[in-house]
């Protein structure tokens, strides 16, 4: 197929929500216990930082990601200066 314009996608947007969700619980079932697994070249990885509010019962994106993402890589670039990594 071919890529939608914005304008011609928003019919789609509540079924691709609907079952972004569904898809998304069903791949956490699938690899929820997996640990320790280690990134070989070429995989992809997704992430995203967000508060919660447990009093208010909200989720929000945290605007945090390139701090925590310096903090990632030095602790990374540190473990392998001392051959743990």
């Amino acid at each position: 197929g071919e890529p939608l314009e914005w304008s011609e996608s928003l019919e789609y947007l509540s079924y691709v929500r609907d079952h972004g969700v569904t898809q998304f619980i069903n791949l956490y079932r699938t690899v929820r216990d997996i640990s320790g697994d280690k990134l070989r070249w070429g995989d992809e990885i997704e992430y995203a930082v967000y508060k919660v509010d447990h009093q208010n019962k909200t989720v929000r994106v945290s605007n945090r990601g390139a701090e925590i993402l310096g903090v990632l890589q030095e602790n990374d670039n540190r473990a392998q200066e001392e051959g743990i990594a």
